[in-house]
């Protein structure tokens, strides 16, 4: 018998059992905060960004990854002059997973500084620093008004709060001036034919591409995109078509034809969206691009025809691009072959590998050949071998005739026989022998 301690439990405990029991069943996902850091090229600018997991939106490593590189021309220009220290600036922009001291944007001095990795990794030990908590929006031009400030730091522990970004730019607009127009180029990417150069220009925070030319020296840039890159851009494999792309929009510029098709992306993926893939299908004069619908869980796919300028969807529901190869350049095929699984039509699988060809057997051609060989080892000469069945055969049909003494039709009966054992011979030499040159 339970006693009334035990009772009292009970009810409670069946209560939660029945609502758990009777809940849906769902993937439980816990908050990992993810610290990633963006460091320039000589370690002295190190930009520290938070978020859940990996759900950021695309552009932002781009953005921050060129943004580190222009605000060490400036670190350096100013220490140099001996306006600032010569240590490092650690900036935080502004997260929903992490807050700074201040409820306002502060640049401050500190003896000890490290990064800050969240839950990945551990931290990186910097020293004495500048330190930065931005609570607007990190643009060039609020980071570049905010290292010009640094000026005004002098003491250990000194922090100045900045409560509207907007005067500060105002007051140091003549400073701000100086360092406008500074131009850095990324990741060149050479066509195929190795005749073309394909380059990332930013450009006081902003970014375009130019295709450059070495042999004859000219240069053409391409339109501007809609927000900032948001994919490596990428050459077709004949070399005619560039595909760049923000989350706004895709660009691909034909260098032959010099001209650009944009394909707004709005009404093709609803609702926002942190991710977009391209790859070229040039065999078929496709491109093909998707992007994420429910924070990198479910993707969209579609198909663009560089001929008649129409998109076509792929696949448009429950399409997890995880168990695809990492490399994107390689996935085209997959996507056709994962479309099966939404498509009345079953279309045919195509796919841009190249056909496995048997590599030469080095082995000798007696080894290669061994029905090619008599018991001594040597090369049969099968002209000669054809050579006595053909004399054996005739000279037979000579003995026959003279011993005999048959009538004319048994001698043209015999001659018949003659040529259906020679040709019989000669065919099966053929067949069983197909390589063999007489």
């Amino acid at each position: 018998m339970l006693t009334n301690s035990v009772k009292k439990y009970l009810l409670p405990i069946a209560v939660v059992s029945l609502l758990l029991s009777a809940a849906p069943l769902q993937e439980i996902s816990a908050t990992v905060i993810g610290g990633y850091i963006f460091e320039s090229t000589s370690s002295e600018v190190f930009i520290n960004f938070f978020v859940n997991h990996n759900y950021y939106s695309r552009d932002i490593p781009f953005r921050y990854t060129h943004q580190v590189e222009a605000l060490e021309m400036i670190h350096r220009a100013l220490s140099d002059q001996e306006k600032i220290q010569d240590i490092p600036i650690l900036i935080f922009p502004p997260s929903q997973f992490f807050t700074g001291p201040s409820e306002h944007t502060f640049i401050s001095l500190k003896n000890d500084c490290s990064t800050n990795p969240g839950d990945y990794g551990d931290a990186k030990l910097l020293g004495a620093c500048y330190e930065m908590y931005i609570e607007e929006e990190p643009s060039h031009n609020n980071l570049l008004a905010l290292t010009l400030e640094l000026q005004k730091l002098t003491l250990p522990d000194q922090k100045i709060e900045v409560s509207n970004i907007e005067e500060l730019k105002q007051e140091l607009s003549q400073e701000i001036k100086k360092f406008q127009n500074i131009t850095l180029h990324f990741d060149p990417i050479l066509s195929p034919d190795g005749k073309l150069q394909l380059l990332t220009v930013w450009k006081d925070g902003r970014v375009q591409f130019q295709v450059s030319n070495q042999i004859l020296d000219t240069t053409r840039t391409l339109e501007t995109l809609q927000n900032y890159m948001a994919v490596q851009p990428t050459w077709s494999p004949d070399s005619r078509y560039i595909a760049y792309a923000s989350l706004d929009e895709i660009k691909i510029f034909d260098v032959i034809e010099n001209t650009t098709k944009t394909i707004a992306l709005s009404s093709l993926f609803e609702g926002a969206h942190i991710e977009i893939l391209i790859t070229f299908e040039i065999s078929e004069n496709k491109l093909t691009f998707a992007g994420d619908t429910n924070l990198l869980a479910d993707y969209k796919v579609y198909e663009y025809d560089l001929l008649d300028h129409n998109v076509t969807p792929l696949a448009v529901e429950n399409v997890d691009l995880e168990r695809w190869p990492k490399e994107w350049e390689n996935v085209s095929h997959e996507i056709k072959y994962r479309y099966e699984q939404f498509s009345n039509e079953q279309p045919t699988e195509k796919t841009n590998e190249v056909p496995e060809t048997t590599p030469p057997d080095p082995r000798p051609f007696q080894q290669q050949h061994p029905d090619y060989i008599d018991t001594t080892g040597n090369l049969i000469d099968w002209a000669k071998v054809l050579f006595v069945i053909l004399s054996t055969s005739g000279l037979g049909t000579w003995l026959i005739v003279r011993s005999r003494k048959k009538t004319e039709w048994r001698i043209i009966l015999i001659f018949l026989g003659f040529l259906l054992i020679t040709t019989v011979a000669l065919f099966t030499i053929i067949a069983l022998f197909p390589d063999l040159s007489l």
